[in-house]
């Protein structure tokens, strides 16, 4: 948390549960969960079955205490305390370490973002969630998926985690881009799914929050920007084409050009 945000527990921060309720009320610690391990923390109870994991969370308090290595992290698990995070004092908190360590690799786009750039990011992408573009959205993923799952032979057995992350690619490309078959452009966003993927496992693991501590470790460290700076260079040179021929091709990108165009200064 940055200087200057607010935690659950300052007694300026107001929580759900009546009137003249504040944090204060509240207990200043949050506990614990148990099956805390020494160097590793709470990971390999993540890792083992997350699901079961944060689901037992709910039985420790509203707000429970972990840890990922070294790394602190505050587990929320009241619906109104939820709720008063991300509405009524969302501008109070950012999204803390693990996302200032995934903005290298993966951009400063709306996943990462924080503070007035996701705002920013968010009002520029508010068209694409119109209840038509979304019916849109569905059914290319509802073909796709049917088209991807008609391959599969009965009887066999299959490792789904590729086949997801080649679903996700074909739904990405089929929704953004009028010409989703751009060679350079597949194996671009190929190679940054995969260091999402890689980053998002590297931000649960105790080694890589080891790692941003000592030296020693640089192959637990996330990724570098290469594959995200390829991606930007390929998005540029189709944007570069999509203004210089100045039709609406009714795609994403399409869309978030116009937007960008009408709310530019």
């Amino acid at each position: 948390m940055r200087p200057g945000s607010r935690r659950i527990g300052s007694s300026s921060a107001r929580l759900p549960g009546g009137p003249g309720r504040t944090a204060a009320d509240a207990p200043s610690e949050a506990p614990v969960a148990p099956g805390r391990v020494p160097l590793a923390g709470h990971a390999p109870l993540i890792h083992r079955d997350a699901l079961r994991f944060v689901r037992e969370l709910r039985h420790h308090g509203p707000v429970t205490k972990i840890y990922i290595g070294p790394r602190q992290v505050h587990v929320v698990n009241g619906h109104e305390i939820v709720r008063e995070l991300l509405t009524v004092q969302a501008r109070a908190f950012d999204k803390g370490a693990m996302f200032d360590a995934l903005r290298v690799p993966l951009g400063d786009g709306l996943i990462t973002a924080a503070g007035e750039r996701h705002l920013r990011h968010r009002r520029l992408m508010q068209p694409v969630f119109h209840h038509a573009r979304i019916a849109g959205y569905a059914r290319i993923m509802s073909e796709r998926s049917l088209a991807g799952a008609a391959l599969w032979e009965p009887g066999t057995t299959l490792d789904l985690v590729p086949e997801i992350h080649r679903l996700t690619l074909d739904i990405l490309l089929r929704t953004l881009f009028t010409d989703p078959q751009d060679p350079e452009l597949r194996t671009a966003v190929m190679d940054w799914l995969s260091v999402k993927y890689h980053s998002m496992r590297l931000a649960l693991s105790p080694l890589h929050a080891w790692a941003e501590r000592l030296p020693l470790l640089p192959g637990w460290r996330p990724p570098h920007a290469g594959p995200l700076r390829r991606l930007v260079a390929v998005q540029h040179r189709i944007i570069e084409a999509y203004r210089a021929d100045g039709r609406d091709r009714g795609d994403l990108l399409s869309m978030l050009l116009a937007t960008a165009a009408r709310t530019a200064p």
